[in-house]
């Protein structure tokens, strides 16, 4: 019996494209590919927004920890030998909103 590589013996399961928001845990712009949070988990994200993504490089939106994208998202999921793998594409940010931050009380 010949065995390969789970990405060889991997079954695509779902490819949909849908509405997500997404919070900034780090964020590597070397490759694209972020770490956000979805509420539920932590998740590594692929930024495939060109047009964010030049906005961004050129100083024209500045983005902090614990900021918010709401985002169209294309998630991938494929049944492997042991588990399902889930892949998630950021194919337009819609909004950015920074994170709420504390703001001082009048007369401290």
């Amino acid at each position: 019996m010949e065995t390969g590589t789970p990405e060889q013996m991997s079954v695509l399961l779902l490819d949909e494209h849908r509405k997500m928001a997404f919070s900034i845990v780090s964020l590597a712009f070397k490759n694209d590919t972020w770490r956000l949070s979805d509420g539920a988990g932590k998740v590594h994200v692929a930024i495939a927004d060109t047009n964010f993504l030049k906005r961004v490089n050129s100083d024209q939106i500045s983005l902090s920890k614990g900021d918010v994208l709401v985002c169209s998202v294309r998630t991938r999921q494929w049944q492997t030998i042991d588990s399902v793998k889930t892949e998630y594409a950021v194919t337009d940010v819609l909004e950015h909103r920074p994170a709420a931050r504390q703001l001082p009380l009048p007369g401290l």
